[in-house]
């Protein structure tokens, strides 16, 4: 007999991904196959289910994740098994064990299978790596399979079995009253019972829930809500409720401690009259099946599973409210977007579940023939265990044996990582690097000898390589980041990346065709650049200054008085070349060079005496380039953003945040409706009093 270890949560529990495993069980052609189990979930004893399940039941004995990690591994170390199967377990969980228990898959000829979820609302490479490491991954929704297809070439969907399907059903309006009135003896039969089923987490999102019904009850006084679960959680419920204006006669919740067990389950969904599952995602969504089956009409958020579970068959309502939701990346637990109902949206769908019959006969009719023909085809573990069983060979995607560092933007970011490239080819020696980023910043790479190929940003690319980094994109969380650091930008990344050391900056420098072509000496000259037609002009052989108006968001960083400022430099002896973007502020300076090659960008830089920059790309380039600049700092903060200068003098000028900004400080241009946008806040006559600063220290 072929030996089977599977991994979830207990077969007896109360759980959806414990009810999954104990219909699997159910399945199991026990004259082919002889189960063991091991378990993460405490809250039925082993003994407990050894006396309803003839198996080998191993407990995790610690909520430790490191330590029920090496639990499982010694288990399948020593188990003489033939299959591993996971069911119903989050990729995440066990993630770091993937490539090793693969490994251990191939030395000891067992089979390694996943039946897993996939209920967020992208494509994340992180979680599309994973997946490829597991040789035989089964996704359990439509969705799932929907999104990932193209990305894990060896996927297959699995359509679990229900947990006793024979005891949903509906009941006719006496069986309901009786019910009602066995469960819920303050309920009139009169009055509208909706109903929640599942834990209070933010997946579920049972506050929008309690707020959405608020807005009922002051339109219907006969609306009630019963919410099974507990009042504490991730939300207090019952303070949600007071806050809402709610009294505790309309919402019902579930008696602390009290936990129906599934046999008597069907009678709560039966005096119901809707169901309600608003989450931010489902994997599967086994409560709403249930109600469907019952005969229960649903209403549930257009999210994830729910879209193949409910269209046509239920009332979905939009979700499209983002928001965060807990969960793990490849750098561990991190706050991924997610989309949530709006709670007018859910008060109008249940508003018009209670005034129109037509719509409540219509879930309940489609609802109830949609879920009994899902279940007429669910998966069989049988025929899975034998299709893998026969498999000679994993089809598995070729990974590129390559380094891939993936950076979006901007061109100031794609710089500073330049610093990291030599380490990382150091940690992966005989690897070529590929860089990954928009076409439009693809010329700051040009000519740098460490990268190998420059590729145009493309998501999916991500889990195709041996060696991915996405710094930016996987550890750097959303929100106003770097407005506190303990580091300046131009080290986040080396950091961030483990890297013992950086090395220097890299940027090619190409000088511009207009440019007329004689020996390099220090005495350059420069030649002006009409629109049409073009001509050629000596302009000036004296030390000059750059200058720079705006940076990456125009409404934030641009500055206006720059006019004022080439004046006082003409004054000073200085002439001044604008670089930057095509469309940049006008500076007023004596030529004009907006619009040119980031790396014809460097050229002219390289030659400059002095800069007058705005917190953007060419800050940092002056700085890696050694020339000495005054920087520009509005809503950022320059103690985090200032560029990292690597030769030359830096002043850093930022607003009197106290007597100029409402909010006191740095807000990254959170702040999207300032009145007074601080960039503009610098006066002409200390940006050219920092310049004669820096001409005294060079004097020094």
């Amino acid at each position: 007999m072929k030996k089977i270890l599977f991994v979830g949560e207990h077969p007896l529990g109360p759980t959806g991904n414990g009810k999954m495993l104990r219909a699997i069980l159910s399945q199991l052609d026990t004259k082919e196959y002889v189960a063991s189990c091991f378990v993460f979930d405490q809250s039925i004893g082993p003994n407990d289910l050894f006396a309803y399940l003839p198996m080998n039941v191993i407990s995790s004995t610690s909520v430790d994740m490191e330590l029920t990690m090496r639990q499982l591994f010694a288990t399948v170390e020593k188990g003489d098994i033939d299959y591993l199967v996971f069911v119903g377990v989050d990729l995440w969980y066990y993630c770091r064990m993937y490539e090793e228990l693969r490994q251990f898959a191939k030395e000891q000829d067992f089979k390694f299978v996943h039946i897993f979820p996939y209920d967020i609302p992208t494509l994340r490479s992180d979680w599309v790596k994973w997946i490829n490491m597991i040789d035989y991954p089964y996704v359990y929704s439509r969705y799932g399979y929907d999104m990932l297809k193209d990305e894990v070439p060896n996927l297959k969907y699995y359509r679990p079995a229900f947990q006793m399907p024979e005891i949903w059903k509906p009941v006719d309006e006496e069986g309901k009253r009786e019910v009602r009135k066995q469960l819920f003896p303050t309920v009139a039969d009169d009055e509208f019972l909706f109903g929640f089923i599942g834990p209070n987490q933010v997946r579920k999102d049972p506050a929008r829930l309690i707020r959405a019904f608020s807005i009922v009850k002051d339109l219907h006084p006969n609306a009630k809500l019963y919410m099974h679960c507990n009042a504490a959680g991730s939300y207090n419920l019952i303070q949600t409720a007071e806050d809402c204006g709610l009294e505790s006669g309309d919402f019902i919740m579930k008696k602390e401690g009290s936990l129906y067990v599934a046999a008597d389950m069907p009678k709560l969904y039966q005096s119901f009259d809707c169901f309600m599952n608003c989450s931010l995602q489902e994997g599967l969504s086994w409560t709403t099946l249930e109600a469907m089956l019952c005969g229960i009409p649903v209403i549930a958020s257009d999210s994830t599973a729910h879209k193949e579970l409910l269209d046509g068959a239920g009332t979905l309502v939009p979700c499209n409210d983002l928001t965060y939701i807990p969960l793990y990346g490849k750098r561990g637990q991190t706050q991924m977007e997610a989309f949530a109902c709006n709670p007018e949206e859910i008060a109008n769908a249940m508003n018009v579940m209670m005034v129109d019959k037509l719509v409540r006969d219509r879930c309940t009719l489609f609802g109830r023939d949609f879920a009994t023909a899902w279940l007429e085809d669910v998966s069989s573990i049988n025929d899975l265990l034998e299709e893998v069983g026969e498999s000679e060979k994993i089809v598995v995607q070729e990974q590129v044996p390559a380094i891939l560092f993936a950076q979006h933007s901007a061109a100031g970011d794609i710089l500073m990582t330049t610093r990291c490239l030599k380490g990382l080819k150091d940690r992966h020696p005989g690897f070529s690097l590929h860089y990954m980023t928009q076409k439009k910043y693809a010329n700051v790479l040009e000519g740098n000898p460490l990268i190998d190929k420059v590729i145009e940003w493309d998501d999916s690319q991500l889990q195709k390589y041996q060696f991915p980094y996405n710094p930016h994109g996987e550890v750097i969380l959303p929100g106003h980041w770097g407005r506190n650091s303990n580091s300046i930008l131009a080290d986040f990344y080396w950091k961030v990346l483990n890297l013992d050391e950086p090395d220097d900056f890299y940027i090619q420098k190409d000088k511009p065709e207009y440019i007329e072509t004689f020996e390099d000496t220090d005495d350059l000259g420069f030649w002006e650049r009409d629109k049409v037609p073009a001509r050629l002009e000596r302009i000036f052989t004296s030390p000059f200054c750059v200058v720079h108006t705006t940076g990456g968001d125009p409404q934030f960083r641009t500055y206006k008085y720059m006019a004022d400022v080439c004046k006082g430099l003409k004054d000073l002896g200085f002439p001044t070349v604008q670089l930057g973007g095509p469309d940049d502020f006008p500076a007023g300076a004596d030529y004009d060079f907006r619009g040119q090659k980031f790396t014809e960008d460097a050229w002219v830089m390289s030659k400059a005496r002095f800069a007058v920059t705005i917190d953007s790309f060419h800050a940092h380039l002056a700085g890696a380039l050694g020339v000495s600049q005054v920087v520009l700092f509005g809503s950022g903060n320059a103690a985090v953003c200032q560029p990292k200068q690597v030769g030359g003098n830096l002043i850093c000028l930022s607003p009197d945040y106290v007597r100029d900004c409402q909010g006191l400080g740095p807000c990254s241009a959170s702040v999207r409706d300032c009145a007074i946008p601080c960039t503009g806040s610098h006066s002409p006559d200390d940006i050219l009093s920092a310049i004669e600063e820096l001409i005294r220290m060079e004097e020094k």
